[in-house]
């Protein structure tokens, strides 16, 4: 779990599950959590960074990632784009969008599955 702080994760041997959320509303700093200067490295095993936004029109900041095959986005900001570029994450196998409430762009590598 990703915290409002700067983060360090080390994953293990097994599947990880690494979460955060964005928002950046008035009053719900406590719930924005994804930083650039986070590092997330998910180590051996099919790891996953769930992301979840409140936001609309935002652009999705990603933290420092390695070994993390797939990226889920959910969402419930109406109104306007999510946008996540993820091009330039490498070993990134799978980018799934669940649950948004408004359109999304995704930029992603050639490699790289959008569901």
């Amino acid at each position: 779990m990703l915290t409002k702080g700067l983060d360090n994760v080390p994953g293990t041997s097994g599947n990880d599950t690494i979460i955060g959320s964005i928002d950046t509303a008035a009053g719900n700093v406590e719930m924005n959590t994804i930083s650039s200067l986070d590092l997330v490295n998910g180590g051996a095993g099919v790891d996953t960074l769930k992301i979840s936004t409140a936001d609309t029109n935002k652009t999705v900041t990603l933290p420092n990632l390695s070994n993390v095959e797939i990226i889920e986005l959910q969402g419930s900001g109406t109104g306007g784009t999510t946008k996540l570029a993820a091009k330039s994450v490498a070993g990134l196998t799978d980018i799934n969008v669940t649950k948004m409430a408004e359109s999304v762009t995704v930029e992603a590598a050639a490699a790289t599955n959008v569901n």
